[in-house]
Protein backbone atom coordinates (compact mmCIF):
# COMPACT_ATOMS: atom_id res chain seq x y z
CA UNK A 1 0.00 0.00 0.00
CA UNK A 2 2.80 2.39 1.02
CA UNK A 3 4.45 2.03 -2.24
CA UNK A 4 1.65 2.08 -4.19
CA UNK A 5 1.17 5.77 -2.68
CA UNK A 6 4.80 6.37 -4.31
CA UNK A 7 6.70 6.11 -1.09
CA UNK A 8 10.14 5.04 -1.09
CA UNK A 9 12.33 3.06 1.05
CA UNK A 10 9.26 1.32 2.42
CA UNK A 11 10.62 -1.25 5.05
CA UNK A 12 8.37 -2.65 8.20
CA UNK A 13 9.81 -4.45 11.07
CA UNK A 14 7.95 -7.49 12.83
CA UNK A 15 4.20 -7.73 12.61
CA UNK A 16 2.66 -5.40 14.60
CA UNK A 17 2.51 -2.13 12.13
CA UNK A 18 5.48 -1.07 11.77
CA UNK A 19 6.19 0.77 8.63
CA UNK A 20 9.65 2.84 7.69
CA UNK A 21 8.83 4.88 4.53
CA UNK A 22 10.53 8.09 2.51
CA UNK A 23 7.63 10.06 1.71
CA UNK A 24 6.95 13.95 1.54
CA UNK A 25 3.75 15.90 3.57
CA UNK A 26 2.80 16.37 6.82
CA UNK A 27 2.52 13.32 9.10
CA UNK A 28 -1.08 13.39 9.76
CA UNK A 29 -2.00 13.80 5.82
CA UNK A 30 0.34 10.65 5.18
CA UNK A 31 -1.14 8.59 8.08
CA UNK A 32 -4.55 9.84 6.55
CA UNK A 33 -3.65 8.62 2.94
CA UNK A 34 -1.84 4.91 4.28
CA UNK A 35 -5.48 4.54 6.23
CA UNK A 36 -7.42 4.83 3.06
CA UNK A 37 -5.39 2.94 1.19
CA UNK A 38 -5.69 -0.02 3.49
CA UNK A 39 -9.20 0.32 3.89
CA UNK A 40 -9.89 0.45 -0.24
CA UNK A 41 -7.05 -2.62 -0.27
CA UNK A 42 -8.59 -4.59 2.00
CA UNK A 43 -12.00 -3.27 3.53
CA UNK A 44 -9.96 -2.89 7.25
CA UNK A 45 -10.76 0.17 9.41
CA UNK A 46 -7.25 0.43 10.69
CA UNK A 47 -6.07 3.56 13.00
CA UNK A 48 -2.45 5.29 11.48
CA UNK A 49 -0.34 6.88 13.78
CA UNK A 50 2.34 8.62 11.37
CA UNK A 51 5.79 9.97 13.07
CA UNK A 52 8.34 12.15 11.47
CA UNK A 53 11.84 11.09 11.49
CA UNK A 54 12.51 13.25 14.52
CA UNK A 55 9.53 12.04 16.87
CA UNK A 56 10.91 8.82 16.17
CA UNK A 57 14.68 9.95 17.35
CA UNK A 58 12.71 12.23 19.83
CA UNK A 59 10.89 9.18 21.45
CA UNK A 60 13.93 7.15 22.41
CA UNK A 61 15.96 10.63 23.57
CA UNK A 62 13.17 12.24 25.60
CA UNK A 63 12.64 8.49 27.65
CA UNK A 64 12.91 8.99 30.93
CA UNK A 65 14.07 5.55 31.43
CA UNK A 66 16.87 5.92 29.25
CA UNK A 67 19.45 3.09 30.77
CA UNK A 68 17.07 0.52 32.01
CA UNK A 69 18.13 -2.98 31.30
CA UNK A 70 15.13 -4.63 30.38
CA UNK A 71 14.21 -2.32 27.24
CA UNK A 72 10.92 -4.41 26.67
CA UNK A 73 9.74 -3.21 30.16
CA UNK A 74 9.56 0.00 28.86
CA UNK A 75 6.39 1.45 26.68
CA UNK A 76 6.02 4.30 24.52
CA UNK A 77 2.15 4.89 24.31
CA UNK A 78 1.60 7.59 21.18
CA UNK A 79 -1.65 9.80 20.54
CA UNK A 80 -2.57 11.30 17.73
CA UNK A 81 -2.54 14.68 19.53
CA UNK A 82 -0.54 15.84 23.19
CA UNK A 83 -2.84 14.32 25.89
CA UNK A 84 -4.79 16.60 27.92
CA UNK A 85 -4.62 18.28 31.20
CA UNK A 86 -7.52 15.78 32.05
CA UNK A 87 -5.60 12.82 31.03
CA UNK A 88 -2.07 14.33 32.65
CA UNK A 89 -3.98 14.22 36.22
CA UNK A 90 -5.89 10.48 35.52
CA UNK A 91 -2.29 9.44 34.64
CA UNK A 92 -0.49 11.16 37.73
CA UNK A 93 -4.02 9.16 39.63
CA UNK A 94 -3.15 6.09 38.11
CA UNK A 95 0.16 6.24 39.14
CA UNK A 96 -0.18 7.18 43.08
CA UNK A 97 -3.24 4.46 43.38
CA UNK A 98 -0.83 1.72 41.61
CA UNK A 99 2.49 3.01 43.81
CA UNK A 100 -0.28 2.68 47.13
CA UNK A 101 -0.73 -0.46 45.84
CA UNK A 102 3.25 -1.36 45.92
CA UNK A 103 3.86 -1.29 42.59
CA UNK A 104 7.06 0.41 41.30
CA UNK A 105 5.74 0.66 38.36
CA UNK A 106 6.09 4.59 36.89
CA UNK A 107 4.64 6.82 33.87
CA UNK A 108 5.41 10.12 32.90
CA UNK A 109 3.33 11.94 30.32
CA UNK A 110 4.77 14.51 27.76
CA UNK A 111 3.30 15.83 25.10
CA UNK A 112 1.47 13.22 22.64
CA UNK A 113 3.59 10.41 24.37
CA UNK A 114 2.91 8.54 27.61
CA UNK A 115 5.92 6.54 28.89
CA UNK A 116 5.50 3.62 30.99
CA UNK A 117 8.13 1.47 33.23
CA UNK A 118 7.06 -2.04 34.28
CA UNK A 119 10.14 -3.18 36.03
CA UNK A 120 7.68 -6.44 37.46
CA UNK A 121 6.23 -6.93 33.15
CA UNK A 122 3.53 -5.58 31.40
CA UNK A 123 1.05 -8.37 31.87
CA UNK A 124 2.04 -8.48 35.64
CA UNK A 125 1.35 -4.47 35.63
CA UNK A 126 -0.55 -3.10 38.39
CA UNK A 127 -0.90 -0.03 36.72
CA UNK A 128 -1.44 -0.34 33.01
CA UNK A 129 -4.84 -1.46 33.63
CA UNK A 130 -5.63 1.79 35.93
CA UNK A 131 -4.35 3.66 33.08
CA UNK A 132 -6.12 1.78 30.40
CA UNK A 133 -9.71 2.71 32.61
CA UNK A 134 -8.45 6.20 33.92
CA UNK A 135 -6.55 8.10 30.58
CA UNK A 136 -5.50 6.01 27.48
CA UNK A 137 -9.55 5.52 26.57
CA UNK A 138 -11.09 7.82 28.52
CA UNK A 139 -9.11 11.20 28.39
CA UNK A 140 -6.80 10.30 24.93
CA UNK A 141 -8.77 8.24 22.16
CA UNK A 142 -6.78 5.66 20.51
CA UNK A 143 -2.95 5.47 20.55
CA UNK A 144 -0.02 3.14 19.76
CA UNK A 145 2.09 1.58 22.36
CA UNK A 146 5.60 0.42 21.37
CA UNK A 147 8.59 -1.11 23.85
CA UNK A 148 11.87 0.92 24.27
CA UNK A 149 13.66 -2.08 22.17
CA UNK A 150 11.12 -1.68 19.30
CA UNK A 151 11.43 2.22 19.27
CA UNK A 152 15.51 1.62 19.01
CA UNK A 153 15.00 -0.43 15.98
CA UNK A 154 12.82 1.51 14.28
CA UNK A 155 15.93 4.53 15.62
CA UNK A 156 17.82 2.47 13.70
CA UNK A 157 16.11 2.01 10.59
CA UNK A 158 15.66 5.66 9.65
CA UNK A 159 18.87 6.67 10.81
CA UNK A 160 20.36 4.21 8.55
Amino acid sequence: VAAGLGWTDVATYIQSGNLVFTATGPAEELGSALHRGINNTTGLEIDVIVLTREEVIALDEQCPWPEVAELKRVHAFVFPAPLSSDAEVAVRAAAAQAAEAGSSDEAVATGRVLYVHTPGGFGRSLLVPLLDRAAVRRHTGRGTARNLATVRKLRAMIEG
